[in-house]
């Protein structure tokens, strides 16, 4: 199975902080290890840390389009990619891991829309990135996201 994932959000313009948006390259590393026997790609941009030996980092839309319409699956967090998968493509699905922002407003029906708990989103849906902090402890552990890949697809 071709699996494109896309680990990272824009990096914090004030901030030289993780992205409360991004679930720890730690776990991305326990889930690739998990994962093993797929085809993983990483999408993103020129800068993030490379998980796979497979990175597209900086494509033009049209190249994206083109990867996406060969992928079975993808997994992301809540960032570009699931908007950009859903814009151009409706019959693709993903995983997408949420942790501060709310999957009601931001997730997609076609999409597993995960996140572990509700206490931890923040107040400001809408507000600026740069003035919610990273929490580890927001996001699902690496098993939990296997298991739920493995009852999926």
């Amino acid at each position: 199975m071709k699996i494109v994932i896309s680990p990272f959000s824009k990096k914090l313009r004030e901030k030289d902080t993780p992205h409360p948006k991004n679930w720890p390259v730690e776990y991305w590393k326990e889930l690739i290890q998990l994962l093993d026997g797929h085809e993983i790609i990483q999408v993103g941009v020129k800068g993030e840390v490379e998980l796979v030996e497979n990175c597209k980092f900086n494509l033009p839309t049209p190249e994206l389009i083109e990867l996406c319409k060969g992928m079975d699956f993808f997994i992301s967090v809540e960032n570009f990619f699931p908007h950009f998968v859903n814009f151009n493509f409706k019959d693709k699905r993903g995983l997408v891991i949420f942790s501060k922002s709310d999957p009601e407003i931001f997730g997609y029906s076609q999409n597993i829309n995960y996140l572990k708990d509700k206490k931890y989103l923040r107040w400001d849906q809408f507000g600026p990135w740069e003035y919610t902090d990273y929490i580890k402890e927001a996001f699902p552990e690496p098993i939990d996201i296997f298991n739920t890949l493995n009852n999926t697809i």
